[in-house]
């Protein structure tokens, strides 16, 4: 038996939650497109640099008492994140406002 974990038209919920911070601030946004305009249409470069960029944001600082619990969930969580379909997503948007 397969599972479909599709989820409001993404590959799975990890990779929707992520689009949708992105998506929804409109700093991370433009961000986001500037990455897009900047890969020159390699979908590869701008996966690895969304991954980067995320990961880098989600810096938990050990000193404030975070757990290490919540570090791995995060780890985990970022690992199912579809990064080439972001990257797909955001090239087409770059594309489109460049028109």
């Amino acid at each position: 038996m397969t599972t479909d974990d599709s989820y409001n038209g993404y590959t799975n919920k990890e990779t929707w939650g992520i689009a949708l911070i992105i998506d929804n601030d409109e700093g991370l946004y433009l961000q986001s497109m500037e990455m897009a305009q900047e890969a020159q249409g390699d979908a590869s470069f701008l996966a690895r640099c969304l991954e980067e960029w995320v990961d880098d944001m989600a810096f938990i600082d050990d000193s404030a008492g975070t757990s290490l619990l919540l570090l791995n969930a995060w780890t985990d969580w970022c690992a199912r994140v579809d990064w080439h379909e972001l990257a797909g997503n955001y090239l087409e948007n770059a594309k489109e406002l460049a028109e």
